[in-house]
């Protein structure tokens, strides 16, 4: 169950087919202060912004087309992470699929955050029963301080929770099934340091693989 107040500040739509046939649509809208959350707490906005454009036609199976998301602002949280777009404002764009069961491909994404992030490669979503990614395989090049926004929240309560990172950095991610199955990164003047004490390490360069599986 999704509750949703949203101001639209400008909305397009075209469409085009033959009969009760749709062929295609194509959206064009923009948001501002747009509040939404779900049941189970795992996806929440406040004073939500955006400029989004759509396509969408008839695929086998489901819909698909080509996403653009833009002007970005205020508050979003996607369990675990939590971003503030008004600070560090995000573009993204991708071809998408839904199929009937409720899932969202993304191919061909690109995800930027300048300043913090840049990733590009597929992202698989479930949305129901909640919004939750299924599978991913992303190229990330970035700060260190990509890890506190976008990794750290998966490991709070264990010890990793505690580490802090700056300085530049490359890698690889993939998820399955919900769950981090492998982390490839190669920093280059990358610093480390423990808010507990316990680790500090300054100007590392190299190559860190880890896997689920113990196969790095």
């Amino acid at each position: 169950l999704l509750f949703i107040v949203a101001s639209l500040v400008a909305f397009n739509l075209a469409a085009r087919g033959a009969g009760r046939e749709l062929a295609s649509l194509t959206i064009h809208a923009e948001a501002t202060d747009a509040t939404l959350s779900n049941a189970s707490g795992t996806l929440a906005t406040a004073d939500l912004g955006a400029e989004l454009s759509l396509t969408a036609a008839p695929m086998s199976p489901g819909w698909g087309g080509s996403l653009n998301v833009t002007r970005t602002a205020g508050q979003l949280y996607l369990e675990p992470i939590f971003l503030n777009l008004t600070d560090r404002p995000v573009t993204a764009e991708a071809r998408w699929q839904w199929r009937e069961e409720g899932k969202v491909q993304l191919s061909q994404l690109t995800y930027t955050q300048p300043g913090v992030v840049e990733a590009v490669g597929n992202l698989s979503l479930s949305l129901t029963p909640s919004v939750a990614p299924l599978r991913a395989e992303l190229a990330l090049t970035g700060d260190g301080g990509a890890y506190a926004l976008y990794m750290r929240p998966w490991w709070f309560g264990t010890p990793a929770e505690t580490l802090t990172m700056s300085g530049p950095v490359s890698g690889r991610v993939e998820l399955v099934d919900g769950t981090l199955q492998r982390i490839q990164f190669v920093p280059t003047g990358l610093n480390i340091a423990d808010t507990a004490g316990r680790v500090e390490a300054a100007d590392l360069a190299g190559q860190v693989s880890w896997s689920a599986d113990g196969a790095a």
